[in-house]
């Protein structure tokens, strides 16, 4: 999560279900991605929860139905800002995505060093 006006990438349009999976490019199945996201979620609806213990299988972060707030959270340390999975949703979207990646939680550092994170 960052503005798109400080990301070294213009966002690419996003769709939500994948056409692949039979999504369409109406609006409501749209929405803006950093590129690395987009790519990272490819053609998945669904990713695992990396602390279930069990294998379980949970839908990603959906923009148009899911509130961010209630999925996820952003920790803040000397030396990252990192992005943390409150829900199953959250934290297999996080993993999927990559969303903590050394070079995405570097530059969430100096965003916030110079007050353009969190937005």
């Amino acid at each position: 999560m960052a503005p798109e006006d400080i990301s070294p990438d213009r966002f690419e349009v996003e769709h939500i279900q994948p056409r692949a999976r039979g999504g369409s490019d109406d609006l409501p199945n749209l929405a803006l991605s950093c590129s690395a996201c987009n790519r990272r979620k490819a053609e998945a609806t669904h990713a695992l929860d990396p602390d279930a213990s069990t294998l379980t299988l949970v839908t990603l972060f959906n923009p148009r139905r899911d509130v961010w707030g209630e999925h996820f959270g952003v920790q803040i340390t000397a030396d990252s800002v990192l992005i943390v999975g409150r829900t199953a949703i959250g934290r297999a979207t996080v993993h999927r995505l990559g969303m903590n990646d050394q070079h995405v939680t570097n530059a969430r550092l100096i965003w916030g060093l110079v007050g353009l994170f969190p937005p």
